[in-house]
């Protein structure tokens, strides 16, 4: 995960629940498409 994100290509973030911290991970499109996902 941290190569991907020190990559550019998954962001990560915080992500704010029902009061309770969650980690997010964002993926970019682009990884999306060269999986062929998207």
């Amino acid at each position: 995960m941290s190569k991907l994100a020190k990559e550019g290509k998954i962001s990560r973030g915080w992500s704010h629940i029902a009061g309770k911290k969650f980690r997010k991970y964002c993926i970019k499109t682009t990884i999306l498409e060269e999986l062929g996902l998207a």
